[in-house]
């Protein structure tokens, strides 16, 4: 996971100190898999959806 932060010190005259942030989680793959990832489900669902490769 990937976290990228920045904290305003000062917006205007009463707000102070205002944290913002991205999360990133499997950004970056480098692989030579061409398949399905086995780990993810088809939609982030609660109810699993195994992936089904194709066969000649």
């Amino acid at each position: 996971m990937i976290q990228l932060g920045y904290t305003f010190p000062k917006i205007g005259n009463s707000i102070r100190n205002v944290r913002v942030y991205v999360n990133a989680q499997d950004a970056i793959t480098i692989t030579k898999w061409e398949g399905l990832e086995p780990e993810r489900n088809g939609g982030g669902g609660t109810i699993p959806v195994w992936p089904y490769l194709a066969s000649d």
